[in-house]
């Protein structure tokens, strides 16, 4: 498909069945820019103008695929990125030396209590372990997140004693997290499917 020098636009965000946000808000914003918009839904809302009653999740599968679809057939020249219901992060310093990775997770509130956290730290677990080569994981979260501390037990992770962080200036207590390779291996896990791993290993500098 080809749009001449019209530039294009991905709206990675929700669907507001009012119509008065998400999606629908940035289309109409796109357009009045004189820019060619597209979209990859990441949830469907049901609201109107007074309340948000419900939310649909879409899965990452059919997120990743609409921006794929639209990627590799129309191009994209611009990505504004709005509501996303959880966010998986894994970080590593000097990988190929120390193979650690340290995991941290968020997940919207209204997506909590359904199994997707620890669903999506299991993937990155998996990914890190299996797919990269890493020897261990460490992971962190404060006394009073009953979610995430859940979670990190229910994996597998062993207490690593506690620290402290301050997001907002005021430092608060944490309970801190490790994953040996061996652990790891001895539990049921799951099985992860990975695209572009050569290219993120040589990024990483691993063989």
């Amino acid at each position: 498909m080809s749009l001449g020098r019209i530039p294009t636009a991905l709206s990675i965000a929700g669907s507001d069945s009012g119509g008065g946000a998400g999606i629908q808000a940035d289309l109409k914003a796109f357009a009045r820019c004189g820019v060619h918009g597209m979209t990859a839904i990441t949830a469907v809302t049901w609201q109107n103008t007074v309340a948000v009653t419900g939310v649909t999740p879409i899965p990452p599968e059919g997120i990743v695929g609409q921006v794929r679809a639209v990627a590799e057939d129309i191009g994209v020249d611009a990505v504004k990125i709005g509501m996303l219901g959880s966010a998986q992060t894994i970080a590593a310093e000097s990988f190929p030396v120390f193979r650690t990775v340290d995991t941290g997770s968020w997940v919207a509130q209204r997506y909590q209590r359904q199994g997707i956290g620890k669903e999506m730290r299991g993937a990155v677990l998996a990914f890190a372990f299996d797919h990269l080569g890493a020897r261990l994981a460490t992971s962190e979260a404060f006394t009073d997140n009953t979610a995430s501390n859940a979670v990190s037990g229910s994996l597998g992770y062993e207490p690593d004693g506690f620290g402290q962080l301050a997001p907002e200036g005021v430092a608060r207590e944490t309970m801190r997290y490790r994953m040996t390779l061996e652990r790891w291996q001895s539990r049921p896990r799951p099985t992860v499917e990975v695209e572009g791993l050569e290219r993120c290993r040589a990024l990483l500098g691993i063989a």
